[in-house]
């Protein structure tokens, strides 16, 4: 039996039916509520600071584990990074200059580590960039924020050189993410651990943009003054509120991308109820078993993820890990319990759509590859579903005009190249069966590349 929708459920489900206006309201006020829980909870408003820049070398590390780990960049903006260090550098100087306190060895950390990442991508794995989407021109933000910082920058009695230099980096890191959202938007891909490093920047904004609207409330307006006078301490809030503002939309795509509706959440935590009442699952990995029952709840209820989908979200449990938890569940809850733990067919098509969708191609090219992959049942190909999927794609990407690499077809299905290469391998002589005659013509079939 399915679970009873939830309340948090049934206000989930609300708030994805109001308008954007609606949405835009709400935000903003639970916004205002978490500023006002955190200035009760948090005594000394200088630690949200602290909190923000670590919030930001977590981001950092998460893209450093993927660089040595993964040995790809594949999803990330080098032009972010260039931008990064850049007002890094410019803001470890003026604090040097300035003010050299505990914000100063922050930052150099932060710096060390993005000239780290930087050099990754330029030099060992160069190979893995995707140069042809990160295509976001510096200029168009690096010279309007020299250009504001000429004309309004601090008026206290430090150098008019640092003054300046210091309103540059504050106008800088609040565009600083652009390129890499820019890139996200190019590609139509959220690789995992890029949103991560994007959801933990989202989280250092706020807590940044928290301290100093608090530090203002505290202050009664008196840090204001301190800051100087005329536009420039109403500019360094608007630059934390809209960079805050440029994140907000990620973060919350970012916590709901896997598209769990209520029903499968209520499935997953039935599933868990069961195999936790056998006492079985003591000593096993629980990241592993609680992943495991996500993944047989979005089989059950018609919605199915890949493994490595449901990885990205499972707190460093691996693909063999969930693998071998599902089994044990599904044995578990067979044998002790004798329920049935049918979870149906994995075809093609249920991941189809959602790839498609996420490689941005067009109505008429995802209705061909649906054809295609209904097509591909009737022949004999012995390869797995989510394989024949990405295959499929890159058949029919290959015969539009908006053709998609290889590179692309892998980080939105979770599919290797290689598998990729050899499933379509498998496809290539059956072109002329699967491609819809209202799609590509016979004589058209010859523009796809041979094995």
């Amino acid at each position: 039996m399915r679970g009873t929708k939830r309340p948090l459920g049934a206000v989930t489900s609300w708030v994805r039916r109001q308008p954007p206006k609606v949405k835009a309201f709400l935000a903003v006020v639970t916004g205002m509520a978490a500023l006002v829980f955190i200035r009760f909870i948090v005594h000394d408003h200088d630690n949200l600071f602290v909190a923000a820049e670590a919030a930001h070398a977590l981001g950092i590390g998460v893209l450093i584990y993927k660089l040595t780990k993964e040995k790809t960049c594949a999803g990330l903006s080098l032009k972010s990074q260039d931008l990064t260090a850049l007002f890094l550098a410019v803001r470890l100087y003026c604090s040097f200059v300035m003010e050299y306190d505990i914000h100063t060895i922050l930052d150099t950390a932060t710096l060390v580590a993005t000239l780290f990442v930087i050099y990754m991508i330029r030099f060992k794995l160069r190979s893995t960039y995707m140069v042809d989407k990160d295509n976001f021109a510096l200029y168009y933000v690096v010279v309007p924020c020299a250009a504001l910082a000429l004309l309004i920058h601090p008026s206290t009695s430090h150098n008019i050189v640092n003054r300046v230099s210091w309103a540059f980096c504050v106008y800088l890191e609040a565009v600083s993410v652009l390129p890499q959202l820019r890139l996200m938007q190019n590609t139509k891909i959220v690789e995992p651990f890029t949103a991560h490093y994007v959801f933990a920047l989202g989280v250092a904004r706020f807590l940044s943009c928290a301290h100093w609207v608090l530090q203002v409330l505290d202050t009664r307006g008196r840090l204001l003054t301190a800051l100087g006078y005329g536009l420039w301490p109403s500019m360094v809030l608007l630059s934390e509120i809209v960079q805050t503002f440029i994140l907000a939309d990620f973060c919350y795509y970012y916590v709901k991308r896997l598209g769990l509706v209520a029903t499968i959440k209520d499935r997953a935590n039935e599933i868990y109820k069961k195999v936790e009442d056998l006492k079985s699952i003591r000593g096993r990995n629980q990241d592993a078993i609680l992943a495991a029952c996500l993944y047989i709840a979005c089989r059950q209820e018609d919605r199915p993820r890949t493994v490595k989908e449901i990885c990205s979200v499972a707190n460093g449990a691996t693909k063999k890990e969930i693998g071998r938890a599902k089994e044990f569940i599904v044995k578990q809850l067979e044998v002790e319990m004798g329920q049935s733990m049918e979870m149906g067919t994995i075809h093609a098509g249920d991941f189809l759509r959602r790839f498609c969708s996420t490689l941005g191609m067009n109505n008429q090219a995802v209705k061909a590859a649906q054809e295609a992959v209904q097509r591909s049942e009737e022949l004999d190909i012995r390869r797995s579903p989510i394989s024949i999927a990405a295959a499929v794609i890159y058949m029919i990407t290959q015969l539009s005009e908006d053709k998609r690499p290889l590179k692309d077809i892998s980080l939105a299905t979770g599919v290797a190249e290689g598998t990729i290469r050899n499933s379509y391998k498998d496809l290539y002589p059956y072109a002329s069966r699967l491609i819809p005659n209202t799609y590509a013509k016979e004589e058209d079939l010859k523009n796809l590349c041979t094995p």
